[in-house]
């Protein structure tokens, strides 16, 4: 003698809901991964060109004190470009 297992229609509704549920959450999850990724993103991004600004600011100011020596210029050497000795956060 055979029983069959006859799921009612709650069970069916509390199961497509907790499903839903946990789709729900888990995309949540995945929009909070993502947006933080690409504020560090961006972050990263900004802070790179900040430094890539100063390192160019810092190569053209050591060319000019180059070529001030080699020329034989008398002192005082070029001025820094402005904002080159600030202290930065990077």
């Amino acid at each position: 003698m055979s029983t069959a297992t006859v799921v009612t229609e709650g069970e069916v509704i509390a199961i497509i809901t907790a499903m839903g549920g946990i789709l729900a959450a888990a995309i949540g999850a995945g929009v909070t991964v993502l947006t933080h990724h690409a504020r560090r993103t961006t972050r990263a991004f900004e802070r790179i060109s900040r430094l890539e600004h100063r390192e160019r600011a810092w190569w053209l100011y050591t060319r000019e004190l180059v070529d001030h020596i080699y020329r034989g210029s008398p002192p005082p050497p070029p001025k820094p470009p402005a904002g080159l000795f600030d202290e930065g956060d990077d």
